[in-house]
């Protein structure tokens, strides 16, 4: 997802981000540990996609996110507030 903070912050953002220094971010976070995506995480988020209405790529990054010990999901697609499973969304916008 680190294409996804790069695009946000170089162009979506008000002010955006120069394109250098949004490089030197993704470098730290490289660094961070990585969740890879596994057959019954699919079930997961297809199971979280049928029970609370997120469509599925969402409902795939909230498996993630929990299966990687993730207590704060920053994320301007879903309600800032909301929790789910031990996930609290923040939209940082």
């Amino acid at each position: 997802m680190l294409q996804e903070f790069f695009v946000t912050v170089t162009r979506k953002l008000p002010n955006p981000m120069a394109p250098g220094i949004a490089r030197d971010i993704i470098r730290d976070m490289m660094q961070w540990d990585v969740v890879t995506v596994e057959p019954e995480m699919i079930l997961d988020a297809i199971a979280l996609q049928q029970g609370e209405g997120f469509s599925f790529w969402g409902s795939l990054i909230l498996v993630a996110a929990e299966r990687g010990g993730c207590g704060t999901l920053f994320s301007e697609d879903f309600s800032s507030g909301r929790i789910v499973g031990k996930i609290t969304i923040k939209n940082p916008l």
